[in-house]
């Protein structure tokens, strides 16, 4: 399967540029003319399935847009004279397409996307996990207290006993899961439209 084209058009001065281009059919012999280098108007219309006269309108709006020049020509069996057409190539550039619609962008995007809930769900229940072991040495440390309220205190489990509370209300941790998805969610973001507007 050949390559789509594409073309990159100077139409400061030129209005009929963008008439001639406006037409699908004048879109697909520029196409056609691209990839063949050169044919007549019989070959374009055969190929494309286009009536001739069709063809012909394009190839004169083409012609007087000066998007495509008549090579030569040569007598046909009939004896009529048939005219080879080819690309300007000084008004026209002809490569590979490679545009992207905002669609495909953000496909391109989703693996990156999926990899970043995978992270955010990761870190969560890691510090679930870490802050269900924290919880676990306040309920100890709980059982202490009332322990020693009730005048069964062991000599020294007091002071173990604050510390352990002043350590767990210091290294309760922030939601890092939260934070990670968010910067993730933002980078994600900023390459989309980067790439949109390099594009413009």
């Amino acid at each position: 399967m050949k390559d789509e084209t594409f073309m990159l058009l100077s139409m400061k001065d030129s209005k009929s540029v963008a008439n001639a281009m406006s037409n699908e059919t004048a879109q697909k012999i520029i196409s056609y003319l691209a990839e063949h280098k050169e044919a007549t108007e019989s070959d374009i219309a055969k190929n494309l399935k286009v009536p001739l006269p069709t063809v012909h309108y394009n190839i004169q709006q083409l012609k007087k847009a000066k998007l495509i020049d008549a090579k030569e020509f040569f007598w046909s069996k009939k004896g009529k004279e048939m005219l080879v057409y080819k690309l300007a190539k000084k008004y026209i550039i002809i490569s590979p397409d490679n545009s992207e619609t905002s669609l495909s962008k953000l496909k391109s995007l989703l693996p990156v996307t999926l990899l970043s809930l995978m992270g955010s769900g990761a870190i969560y229940l890691w510090q679930n996990a870490k802050l269900s072991s924290t919880k676990l040495i306040g309920a100890a440390s709980d059982s202490v207290m009332q322990e020693t309220a009730m005048g069964k205190a062991i000599p020294g489990t007091e002071q173990v006993a604050d510390l352990t509370q002043e350590v767990i209300i210091q290294t309760v941790p922030p939601n890092y899961a939260i934070f990670f998805l968010m910067g993730s969610l933002s980078v994600i973001l900023f390459i989309f439209l980067f790439s949109l507007l390099r594009k413009k």
